[in-house]
């Protein structure tokens, strides 16, 4: 009886296992994407480069992009949405530096801001809010880009499962914006660190929303190579004063 007991309770306890972890055939990240568009920054302004007589050279430059990252719908007011991303994405720079193998400066005397669906559409931007020390940045953008994702109510449990989705490696767009699965880990302050996941990142995902049961926890913003394994965003209290201070400048419009 004893060992028809202990059976019992392992096939029950694997049979939960199994259910917990089973694949829903990705509609939870399609889902999702549905509300992540792509952010573009393109620049121009002034090419400083150096010449052999110890002076320097300056040409018009119409400039390739500042950067390309991710954003998520957080909002549809009107015909126009409320988009956040990080500041390193979005703001506007004074200096970007040359290729690696042409030493130079671009010195920016403007910036275009769009970001484009993952359908295709491509509608302009503005910043509304932007923190340096937070590297947050908050979009106006004149086009209803997707379906908005709600904001949690809190951070999950340490530990719990999480998602990050956006436009890395450059294949987006009209192709697919890329998940990484992971673990939130929790704030790493002592460290100097902030608030870390396991989510291995890329190239293009700044900005995008680091999502629990469907809802944004935080907005990815780095990953160190020193800290292979962590990827670092801003947290749930400081996206939501972004946001308010967003909609006040947006209201003041």
């Amino acid at each position: 009886m004893r060992n028809f007991i202990v059976t019992l309770f392992m096939s029950l306890f694997l049979a939960c296992s199994c259910a917990h972890i089973e694949s829903n055939d990705g509609a939870d990240v399609r889902f999702a994407n549905e509300s992540i568009v792509s952010v573009d920054q393109h620049v121009r302004g002034d090419r400083i480069t150096p010449n052999p007589d110890g002076g320097i050279n300056i040409e018009p430059d119409a400039g390739s992009g500042g950067a390309i990252g991710t954003g998520v719908v957080i909002d549809v007011i009107g015909g126009e949405s409320l988009v956040a991303t990080v500041g390193h994405v979005a703001h506007k720079k004074d200096l970007l530096d040359g290729q690696e193998d042409t030493p130079s400066l671009l010195r920016v005397t403007s910036s275009v801001l769009t970001i484009r669906t993952l359908a295709g559409q491509v509608c302009p931007a503005e910043e509304i809010f932007f923190s340096e020390k937070e590297d947050l940045s908050i979009l106006r953008v004149k086009c209803i880009a997707g379906t908005p994702m709600p904001l949690a109510t809190s951070l999950p449990p340490m530990g719990s499962e999480v998602i990050v989705s956006g436009a890395a490696l450059g294949l987006h767009p009209d192709g697919i914006f890329i998940p990484v699965d992971g673990r939130y880990v929790g704030n790493l302050k002592e460290r100097g660190l902030g608030y870390a996941v396991t989510n291995p990142v890329a190239v293009g995902h700044s900005g995008s929303p680091v999502i629990h049961n469907g809802k944004v926890i935080g907005i990815l913003k780095s990953h160190r190579l020193d800290w292979e394994h962590l990827s670092f965003f801003v947290p749930l209290d400081i996206l939501n004063s972004g946001i308010t201070a967003a909609r006040k400048t947006w209201n003041a419009h």
